[in-house]
């Protein structure tokens, strides 16, 4: 990511929104949970462990299902509903106290900083918080006793009053706020020229590729089979789940290499650049292992085997719809075996990789090499393959050979090299788990509307979402959100993800001059909530003066960007102004081109364009640049 501001998808007007939200909300329970522990009638019970069975392998168990393409139970859960009133036992009769005459209560003489309580700050009376308080007081339920049900009293009205559409499972205020976001956005460049050249070059790609994205969606679609079958040719020889085979002498790290690099799609490994936070003067490039499709809980636990056999289900289902798209004749039991095999080989991925809590622990994930020491720690691995095809147009050998590479989870990439060099894994396995991700990715442009409904159905999220960005993967999610508001606004979601600084500019220049308040705003939400961290600091007993300094310290020495890149400069419509901005987007110019040559046809070129410059400028460019945080 380039480095001059924190925030590249544009969502600064809702940002003081969303902490007031996050403020009022920890306040409302600091205050809740304190009538609770206040309150003795309710004590806090909570359920036995359930003990369960272990499953058998996993593998074998996947291995043993049956040659159909509808293999995936279906489960459905009942909720009780929420109890609208206490039950408490009946109070046994007591005789009444002879009256007395009431005393004179004293006068209340708390002070907030007896007890070494610190002080409040003070509330903000912006129409901004009394709009987040008024939005979480309407989603209260009243009527229910948080003591008794505490989620029924905090969300029962919100989800009263709140209608799902058809097909939409799960909504909530970042979700809500994403959708004003890119709505805003599109009004933004609605009345944009594409070709006017008086206008920003990033205001107008943006344009064409929000343009062109919703024009395909609102459409039949173009299928484009023949261009993505044709790819996998050139790469593999031929897919192996469709009867061909591999051409010979295949390197399927260059194929993999090749599929990152041109549809930001990793498979194998995940590499992307950003600074050496050992030695923040240099940039070095991170390579890690793959983010599944599903969490890794989905491949180990047996507890979501029926994820498994759903996942099974998808690929089966996908692989046949390709076979048809390209006119091809498959055995659905030999699709069944290869979709199995796909899934096992995902599998053993998730077993070789760190969960998200070893991911915390930045200290193992360093460990720098340059080319040859790659190559001799893990030889079984084809990184020259690889890596010539992700520096393609960025940077040349004789350059990138002495480049800082960090390895970030060491075992994996053991694991990975010893499966090549021990031939532990059928290649045609492996080449049928790469060309699954790619299928997946490019679903809406092959054949009739059976892929999309696939991915859809089967929550495809693409990899640079689901793997968040960075090497601290900020951002990842797993789940669809936004295919039931309309391409206007899902839309946006797509350009956000592969051309973060198009939308993004686009975003803070609609808000005008109050986008300078809010930065402002943020600013000083962040510095109180650092001042109010440490005033609870200097109260804890445990903590010893050295380490509270340590602390006040690194607090003293973050760094704050706040608010958007220097580079956007002052949003003015003078070339000068603007031309940092498209200089840093000039890799996407291409998306013109393909828009003006016919939107819905070309829209698959577009979306490549994306992919590949997103590659370059986002993940690999930054290692040719001079570090700068």
């Amino acid at each position: 990511m380039a480095s001059g501001g924190v925030v590249s998808v544009a969502t600064i007007a809702v940002v003081v929104f969303s902490l007031a939200v996050a403020i009022a909300s920890l306040v409302l329970n600091i205050v809740i949970l304190t009538k609770v522990n206040n309150n003795n009638n309710y004590p806090v019970t909570t359920a036995p462990d359930t003990n369960t069975t272990p499953a058998n392998s996993l593998t074998t168990q996947i291995s043993t299902l049956p040659p159909t393409s509808h293999m995936a139970d279906t489960a459905s859960t009942t909720v009780a509903p929420p109890q609208s009133s206490l039950q408490t036992s009946p109070t046994p009769p007591v005789t009444a106290p002879p009256a007395t005459t009431p005393a004179t209560a004293p006068p209340s003489t708390f002070n907030p900083n007896e007890n070494n309580c610190p002080m409040p700050s003070p509330v903000s009376n912006s129409s901004a918080y009394r709009d987040a308080a008024a939005f979480l007081l309407s989603g209260l339920d009243e009527t229910t006793s948080p003591c008794a049900d505490f989620y029924a009293f905090t969300c029962n009205t919100y989800l009263k009053n709140t209608n799902l559409t058809n097909g939409q499972t799960r909504l909530g205020t970042y979700l809500q706020s994403q959708i004003i976001v890119n709505t805003q956005t599109g009004d933004a460049v609605r009345n944009v020229n594409v070709n006017d050249t008086a206008i920003s070059a990033t205001e107008r790609i943006t344009k064409a590729a929000w343009d062109a994205c919703s024009k395909y969606y609102n459409s039949a679609g173009f299928d484009r089979s023949a261009d993505v079958y044709s790819e996998i040719q050139n790469l593999f020889g031929d897919a192996p789940f469709l009867g061909g085979k591999l051409k010979d002498g295949i390197n399927l790290f260059d194929a993999a290499g090749a599929i990152e690099k041109g549809h930001a799609v990793p498979n194998l490994m995940f590499s992307w650049a950003t600074v050496d936070y050992k030695n923040v003067s240099q940039n070095a490039l991170y390579i890690s292992q793959p983010t599944l499709p599903m969490p890794l809980d989905f491949y180990i636990k047996p507890q979501f085997y029926d994820q498994l056999k759903k996942r099974v289900t998808g690929i089966a289902e996908m692989m046949t719809a390709f076979a048809q798209a390209v006119n091809k004749t498959v055995d659905p039991g030999d699709i069944t075996k290869a979709a199995t095999g796909v899934v096992d080989f995902e599998v053993q991925i998730a077993m070789a990789s760190w969960s998200d809590d070893l991911l915390r622990n930045y200290i193992q994930q360093y460990n720098p090499y340059n080319l040859d020491g790659l190559n001799k720690a893990y030889g079984g691995i084809g990184w020259n393959q690889y890596l010539t095809q992700l520096f393609h147009g960025v940077a040349d050998i004789k350059d990138y050979q002495n480049y800082n590479f960090i390895i970030s989870q060491p075992p994996y990439f053991s694991w990975l090299s010893s499966i090549m060099t021990g031939n532990l894994v059928d290649p045609n396995v492996i080449a049928n788990y790469i060309i699954v991700n790619l299928l997946f990715d490019d679903g809406d442009f092959i054949g009739s509307s059976e892929m999309s409904r696939i991915i859809r159905e089967y929550d495809y999220v693409p990899h640079v979402i689901r793997a968040g960005r960075g090497s601290r993967r900020v951002g990842r999610r797993y789940n669809r959100m936004l295919d039931n508001d309309g391409p206007e606004v899902f839309c946006f979601d797509i350009i956000m993800a592969y051309m973060p600084y198009g939308p993004g500019y686009v975003y803070v220049k609609s808000r005008g001059d109050a986008r300078n308040t809010v930065s402002a705003n943020v600013q000083q939400q962040t510095d109180l909530i650092i001042e109010s961290f440490l005033e609870m600091q200097s109260t804890l007993t445990w903590m010893d003066d050295q380490s509270k300094q340590a602390a006040i310290t690194k607090s003293q020495n973050l760094f704050k960007n706040y608010g958007w890149p220097s580079w956007f400069g002052n949003f003015t419509s003078d070339p000068a102004d603007f031309k940092a901005v498209d200089d840093y987007n000039k890799d996407y110019l291409a998306i013109i081109h393909f828009y003006n040559l016919d939107p819905i046809q070309y829209f698959y070129d577009i979306m490549l364009t994306m992919k590949r410059s997103f590659e370059d400028q986002e993940a690999m460019k930054l290692l040719t640049m001079p570090a700068d945080r």
